[in-house]
């Protein structure tokens, strides 16, 4: 396994998708381990509502919206969606904190 990393550069969370390393050996450098495996998460048998809405959301309005910054990305596609689950998990969300994961990653996430 080759040199991922330059010495002296500082990496953001969208400089990951410019490298040509396979997913697994950049986890790695950061003693992570990956897997391909279907989830099995537990099901409701609650109604949801606005499912309906969402997907419009998702599939009418955001192509006409130009994201082309990883911050523009993830408000457009992320917030809908964290919205609505808010109607159905009590769940405090922390929408933006530091992050340092070391010399090869900093940013706001």
């Amino acid at each position: 396994m080759g040199t991922i990393f330059k010495k002296d550069k500082k990496y953001t969370f969208s400089d990951y998708f410019d490298l040509n390393n396979p997913t697994k050996e950049i986890i790695e450098k950061f003693e992570y381990q990956y897997r391909f495996e279907e989830l099995k998460l537990p099901k409701s048998s609650e109604i949801v509502g606005n499912l309906d809405k969402l997907k419009e959301t998702y599939i009418k309005k955001l192509p006409l919206i130009s994201l082309n910054s990883e911050m523009a990305r993830r408000e457009f596609y992320i917030y809908p969606l964290l919205l609505e689950l808010l109607e159905y998990i009590p769940a405090k969300i922390n929408v933006e904190y530091p992050l340092d994961a070391g010399e090869n990653l900093r940013g706001n996430y």
